[in-house]
């Protein structure tokens, strides 16, 4: 037995050897392809190896290197605008904080990664599947619930892969079993199984049927338990998951233990001892001792449980709660009372009180923290109560001011419309009556042609004229006042058609002294221009008695 240890230890330490060769010639890889990618200035490839050293070192354990490297991707693909690897990053830190216990952070990482991959429906559905197991992990197990059912929607629309579906699957089922909703619980277990068995993941099958065990135990189907117990059992023979078996064997153990076979329950409980002790996990191991010391306390062996609950309390292990301690330090003060030995027994008394204490003041604090939440709360809704109806009487005053500037506005518009009416009947008739005085005024000008033609007609037929000798001394007797012989003559020049200029040129005077002397002529004839001028000097026959 001892030699199949040895060499089982040794095939492991010379697998791991093997596996730090291989991750240490991938980390040389990517490290000398960045910096030639520093070197030829590719930010968009940078950001890409980035994050493939990010998943090393995550996978490496090395945390303080991956959130660098994490970073450093999401820098670069940011400068790249290079969204896929940037939500991909961002997720990725969102793990790495997820498991140095900062939920909260990992959260909001998460819904960044979310918001990055808007237009990526499958990293969207993986983020939110990562975002809903971390809100799992703090307790907001109805938060986490809408979120996984979104994440479970939207892989069913995208035709997710199998094994992306039975994963959110499972999740949704881990979450119903935590809140004691059995029916719901399996419900989710077995989609997940149907689907883990069509993907013949042997170790995710035997997972599967250890948590359904659990659920059929709880409502107290022994029997079913132990047949899915034992199909987990076959199944994780295939891959040898010592976890796996560890947990299948302890299961296995607290049925048989149920059903008062305590052969049974020693048998997987050794056999638990012996896989938690393989993988050296400290609270695997204390559990056991912690089963196996309340199994021989309840059956009053007090050596054999004082035995396993002391190893149960000298191991370190993380997941001890003050309530198993306070537990396990009762049943040895009474273990030790029963077998003589007072001083012992009182010592853990006393410790076994100080957890008990310890437990009372945690309980008092968390029943005064969940006092004061709940009091916050019910504030909190009152004042958003108080918002929401002072948001109500804003909103209607709102309306009641903006269908009173509606029916100003209305108001003025109609008025406008009105006054833009009258306007425009006023500017019509203005029009109507412009036409009209046109229509006359040409009328009067087509009369007055008429008159000016009828006129001439009689001028054209009037009988030649007389010469009669007459002096300009007779002519100058009908005007009111007489012509010069300087008017006469430049009256002459105009008659005959020439310019003022032509005329100025004639009588050898200039253009201003023609224009003034004809002012005179105008004056002296009663005449506006020239053409009245000549037509008054040819009725005087002025031409004739020069």
């Amino acid at each position: 037995m001892n030699s199949m240890k040895q060499l089982f230890y040794s095939m492991v330490v010379l697998l791991m050897l093997c596996a730090s060769k291989a991750h240490a010639g991938a980390e040389d890889s990517l490290l000398l392809a960045l910096q030639q990618q520093q070197g030829a200035g590719d930010v968009q490839r940078m950001a890409l190896t980035a994050l493939e050293l990010g998943n090393h070192y995550y996978y490496a354990y090395e945390d303080s290197l991956c959130e660098v490297y994490l970073k450093h991707s999401i820098d670069w693909a940011a400068q790249s605008n290079d969204v896929r690897t940037q939500a991909k990053a961002t997720n990725m830190l969102g793990n790495l904080v997820s498991v140095l216990g900062d939920h909260e952070q990992a959260i909001a990482l998460y819904q960044q990664a979310i918001e990055l991959a808007a237009n990526n429906d499958t990293l969207r559905a993986s983020f939110m599947n990562n975002k809903g197991l971390e809100l799992k992990a703090i307790g907001k197990y109805k938060e986490a619930i809408e979120l996984l059912y979104e994440a479970l929607t939207l892989k069913e629309k995208i035709n997710a892969s199998d094994r992306s579906l039975s994963s959110t699957l499972l999740n949704l089922g881990l979450i119903w079993d935590l809140l004691e909703d059995s029916e719901k619980a399996l419900d989710y277990y077995e989609r997940s199984l149907v689907l883990k068995r069509k993907l013949q993941d042997s170790l995710g099958i035997s997972r599967l049927l250890s948590n359904i065990s659990v659920v059929v135990k709880n409502q107290g189907d022994l029997d079913r338990t132990i047949a899915l117990i034992e199909e987990s059992i076959r199944y994780n023979r295939t891959t040898n998951n010592l976890e796996q078996h560890y947990i299948n064997h302890v299961n296995l153990g607290n049925v048989y233990k149920r059903k008062e076979e305590f052969d049974g329950f020693k048998t997987h409980m050794d056999s638990a001892y012996y896989y938690a002790s393989s993988i050296n996990n400290p609270d695997y191991l204390s559990d056991v001792h912690q089963n196996l010391g309340t199994h021989y306390f309840e059956q009053h062996n007090y050596p054999q449980a004082i035995n396993h609950l002391q190893e149960a309390l000298q191991i370190p292990g993380e997941n001890i709660t003050g309530v198993l301690l306070f537990e396990n330090h009762k049943r040895l003060a009474e273990a030790y009372a029963a077998i003589g030995n007072p001083q012992q027994a009182y010592l853990h008394l006393e410790q076994s009180n100080a957890y008990r204490d310890s437990i009372y003041a945690i309980e008092h604090q968390q029943a005064i923290q969940e006092a004061r939440e709940k009091y916050e709360t019910e504030r909190k809704e009152k004042e958003l109560a108080l918002k929401d109806l002072e948001l109500a009487q804003s909103n209607l005053a709102a309306r009641r001011k903006t269908t009173i500037i509606l029916f100003l506005v209305g108001g003025i518009v109609i008025a406008s419309l009105l006054a833009f009416i009258v306007f425009r009947h006023y500017r019509e008739r203005q029009r109507k009556k412009l036409i009209m005085s046109e229509q006359r005024l040409q009328k009067y000008r087509e009369e007055l042609e008429v008159l000016r033609l009828g006129i001439q007609s009689h001028l054209n037929k009037a009988p030649a004229k007389i010469d009669v000798n007459i002096t300009q001394a007779d002519i100058n007797q009908y005007l009111v006042d007489p012509l010069t012989e300087r008017e006469v003559e430049i009256l002459t020049e105009i008659a005959s058609g020439k310019t003022n200029k032509a005329v100025a040129e004639a009588v050898f005077v200039s253009e201003n002294t023609v224009k003034y002397h004809l002012k005179n002529i105008y004056l002296k004839l009663d005449v506006k221009n020239r053409t009245e001028a000549i037509t008054k000097a040819d009725a005087l026959n002025i031409w004739n008695r020069l």
